[in-house]
C-alpha cells in the first residue's frame, strides 16, 4: 500500500488533513440543518399565500354575479308601475337581452318595487367593492407567492452555511423570515398590569394595542393614542377598543390591519374569528356625550370585512408580549360602537 504522504497535496501535512477530513461531514450537516430550517419557514408562508389566493379566487368568482344584480335592479325599476306591494316575485320584460322572454325576480314581500331595486343595487356595489379589494390583494398575494418560490429554488444552490447564513439575513430583512428570538425580556419594574391594554405583535412584527376595559378603552384611545393612530372595533358588539400606532402619514401593512381587526373581533361579545369591524384615525373619534366610558362617536366609519381564520388568531395570542391570554381575562367589555347620525 503506498504511503499516506502520496495521497496529500505539496505543502499540506497529515494533521491538517485529518482535521479536515473529520470536519467535512459535520459542515455538510449543519448546511443541510440550516437549510431545512429555513426551507421549512419559507414553505409554511408560501402554503399560506397559496391559502390566501385561494380564498381571493373564491371571493373573485362570488363577484361574477354583481353586474347581473344591477341589470336586475334596473329592470325592475323600469316595471315598477307594474308591480304591487307585497308581491313576492315578479315577472318583467328582459330589455338587455331577449325581449320576448320574461326574467322573473324574487322580492321582499315587506318593500316595495323601488326598495327592492335599491337592495339589489347595494348588494352589486358591495360584490364590486369585494371584487376591487380582492383584485389589489390578489396581485399582492402572487407577488409573494413567486418571492417565496423563488427564495426556495434559490436556497438548494447554496453549497457552504455561511452563504446559507447571509441568505437568511437577506430573508429577514425582506420579511420573508422572522427576526431570531432575542434574551428573555427582565420583568419590568412597573407591572404590565398597569398599562390600560394589553400589547401584541402583528405578522409585520408592528405593536397592536387591545384596550383591557371599558375605561381602559377610553384611556387607550383619548389618552395616550395620536390623531394618526388607527383604531378598530367589533361592529354591531361591545367590546375592546384595538389601536395600532402610526407615524406621521405611514400607511399600516395590510397584514397588520387583518391582524388587529382578528383581535378586535377576539375581544368582544361577540369572541367571533370573522365578521365586520369599523376602522377610524383616532382624530375621527369622539367621546360619546352623556354616554358610558369608552363610548365613542364617529361619521361615516369604514367596515373592514375579515374572513374567519383560525390560525391567525393562534399565531396572534402566542405572541401576546404581556402574558394577555395566559388567563384569557378579557376585563369588563368595551362598550358598543355609535355612529353620529
Amino acid at each position: 500500500m503506498a504511503p499516506l504522504e502520496e495521497h496529500l497535496a505539496p505543502g499540506r501535512d497529515i494533521a491538517t488533513w485529518a482535521r479536515e477530513a473529520l470536519e467535512e461531514p459535520a459542515e455538510r450537516e449543519r448546511l443541510e440543518l440550516l437549510r431545512n430550517r429555513i426551507s421549512r419557514e419559507l414553505d409554511r408562508r408560501l402554503q399560506r399565500a397559496e391559502r390566501r389566493l385561494a380564498g381571493l379566487e373564491q371571493q373573485a368568482r362570488a363577484a361574477e354575479g354583481a353586474l347581473e344584480l344591477a341589470k336586475r335592479a334596473d329592470l325592475l325599476k323600469a316595471s315598477a308601475h307594474e308591480i304591487s306591494r307585497g308581491a313576492r316575485e315578479a315577472f318583467v320584460t328582459d330589455w338587455y337581452g331577449d325581449p320576448e322572454q320574461k326574467l322573473r325576480i324574487e322580492l321582499d314581500p315587506r318593500l316595495g318595487p323601488h326598495e327592492n331595486a335599491e337592495q339589489l343595487y347595494k348588494k352589486s356595489r358591495r360584490l364590486l367593492e369585494a371584487r376591487a379589494v380582492a383584485a389589489a390583494e390578489r396581485a399582492r398575494g402572487e407577488r409573494e407567492r413567486d418571492a417565496l418560490r423563488a427564495a426556495l429554488a434559490g436556497l438548494v444552490l447554496l453549497e457552504d452555511p455561511g452563504s446559507v447564513l447571509e441568505r437568511a439575513e437577506e430573508l429577514r430583512r425582506d420579511g420573508w423570515l422572522p427576526a431570531p428570538a432575542g434574551p428573555p425580556r427582565r420583568r419590568s419594574v412597573e407591572p404590565t398590569e398597569s398599562l390600560p391594554y394589553r400589547r401584541f405583535s402583528s405578522f409585520d412584527g408592528r405593536e397592536i394595542r387591545v384596550g383591557r376595559n371599558a375605561r381602559a378603552n377610553d384611556r387607550l384611545t383619548f389618552g395616550l393614542s395620536k390623531g394618526n393612530d388607527l383604531w378598530l372595533h367589533a361592529a354591531n358588539a361591545s367590546g375592546s377598543h384595538v389601536v395600532i400606532p402610526l407615524g406621521r402619514a405611514e400607511e399600516v401593512p395590510m397584514e397588520t390591519l387583518h391582524d388587529a381587526a382578528c383581535l378586535a373581533l377576539h375581544f368582544s361579545s361577540e369572541k367571533a374569528l370573522g365578521g365586520e369591524v369599523h376602522v377610524a384615525h383616532v382624530k375621527q373619534l369622539r367621546r360619546l356625550r352623556g354616554g358610558a366610558p369608552g363610548q365613542v362617536s364617529m361619521q361615516s366609519p369604514r367596515t373592514l370585512h375579515l374572513r374567519a381564520d383560525a390560525e391567525r388568531l393562534k399565531r396572534l395570542l402566542r405572541g401576546a408580549r404581556d402574558d394577555a391570554e395566559s388567563s384569557d381575562e378579557r376585563g369588563e367589555p368595551g362598550a358598543p360602537f355609535r355612529q353620529r347620525e
